[in-house]
């Protein structure tokens, strides 16, 4: 590592949060970017990726090209490189945050354990939404552009996904009644392990 000064530490507190795609991870992330637990503040972290942005509200990666990403990877401290629904991310070593601060990710199950095993204090959230929820509808209107093809196949790994992320998560939250109400329980959720 080039300066151990510039990196988190590898014992910091950090969340990521894994769970089926439209299950509302990105909305009750930026919901605690704004909030403020106990003293305590979160930053959000953005892996690199090649895929392209989606047209409205995409701000969960920093955008690069192909090569781009390249030239990244042989300049910084990486601790992994992937591909993920066909697209390449490459995640970095998180640069150093204040000692009240703790990163936010959002990652597929195998991105948050390789993460994990950098980082062994950092908590593993599922986030699920309730069984009323539609997210063949939720991903259209995400992606209105996304082609059956494309739909189909991520609809189909959803159990997969949810069964493989029981297995490694700290905790398991539903995200029902509305917004809201959903964040200020995962803000509790938070809590506690700030707190433990």
């Amino acid at each position: 590592m080039k300066s151990l000064n510039n990196y988190l530490d590898a014992n910091a507190l950090g969340f990521i949060f894994i769970g089926p795609s439209g299950s509302g991870k990105s909305t009750l992330r930026d919901y605690l970017l704004n909030k403020e637990i106990n003293g305590h503040t979160f930053v959000q972290y953005k892996a690199h990726t090649s895929r392209k942005q989606r047209p409205a509200g995409d701000n969960d990666y920093i955008f690069v090209s192909d090569n781009d990403l390249d030239i990244i990877e042989s300049n910084s401290e990486i601790l992994f490189r992937n591909e993920y629904h066909g697209n390449k991310f490459l995640t970095t070593w998180p640069k150093k945050v204040h000692d009240n601060q703790h990163y936010l990710y959002i990652y597929s199950p195998s991105g948050a354990k390789r993460i994990r095993d950098s980082f062994p204090n950092h908590k593993i959230i599922q986030i699920l939404p309730d069984t009323g929820h539609d997210l063949r509808t939720t991903l259209l209107e995400r992606d209105p552009n996304i082609s059956e093809i494309e739909l189909n196949r991520r609809l189909e790994i959803i159990p997969a996904e949810i069964a493989e992320g029981n297995k490694i998560a700290d905790a398991v939250f539903v995200n029902s009644n509305g917004v809201e109400e959903s964040s200020n329980k995962l803000a509790e959720l938070i809590k506690a392990f700030i707190s433990s």
